[in-house]
C-alpha cells in the first residue's frame, strides 16, 4: 500500500490528464507553531524554498534524531512525535505541491475531533459532520484556494 507522500506524487502525474483537487487531513494540533525548533519550524514553513527533497532530509534528520534519543535535545516535536512530524511533513507537501502545480488544487483540512474507532469514539463530532469539511474542499470550484490549511472550513495558518 502506497504511502501518503506516493499519493501526492502520484497526484502529480494525474495533473497530467485532468484537473485534479487533492485534500490532505492533518490534526489540528499539529502545525509548525507547535515545533520547538525554530530551525525546523522556520525551514518547514519556508514554502518558497521549499522542495520535495529537503522535506524528505529533514524527515531523515527527526528520524535519526529519533533512533538516537536526541528529539527534545534537537528540537524536534515531544508527545507522540512519530505523528506529529508526519502531519507536518504532510503540511509541507501541500505546500509543495500547490507551488509546483498551480494547476491543482491542493489543500489539507482538519476536520476537527471526529469520533472514530481510533479514539474510543470521544471524537465531538459525528462521522457526518467531520465529513463536512473535506467534502466542502473537494467541491471547490477550480479557481479555488490552493496550498492552505483549513481547519473546519476556515483557512488557518501554518
Amino acid at each position: 500500500m502506497p504511502g501518503s507522500v506516493e499519493l501526492f506524487m502520484f497526484f502529480m502525474l494525474l495533473q497530467m490528464l485532468l484537473s485534479v483537487l487533492v485534500v490532505g487531513f492533518f490534526h489540528c494540533l499539529v502545525n509548525y507553531q507547535h515545533i520547538p525548533g525554530k530551525p525546523i519550524r522556520d525551514e518547514l514553513g519556508d514554502i518558497g524554498n521549499l522542495t520535495k527533497d529537503r522535506i524528505e532530509e529533514i524527515l531523515k534528520d527527526f528520524l535519526e534524531d529519533f533512533r538516537q534519543g536526541q528529539l527534545e535535545a534537537k528540537g524536534w516535536l515531544g508527545n507522540i512525535s512519530a505523528y506529529k512530524m508526519s502531519k507536518a511533513a504532510l503540511i509541507a507537501y501541500t505546500s509543495f505541491l500547490a507551488k509546483e502545480i498551480p494547476s491543482v488544487l491542493v489543500n489539507s483540512i482538519c476536520p476537527g475531533f471526529v469520533k472514530t474507532d481510533i479514539n474510543g469514539n470521544n471524537g465531538v463530532l459525528s462521522a457526518q459532520e467531520g465529513a463536512e469539511s473535506p467534502v466542502y474542499l473537494a467541491l471547490l470550484p477550480e479557481t479555488g484556494p490552493s496550498g492552505l490549511l483549513f481547519s473546519k472550513k476556515e483557512v488557518c495558518s501554518f
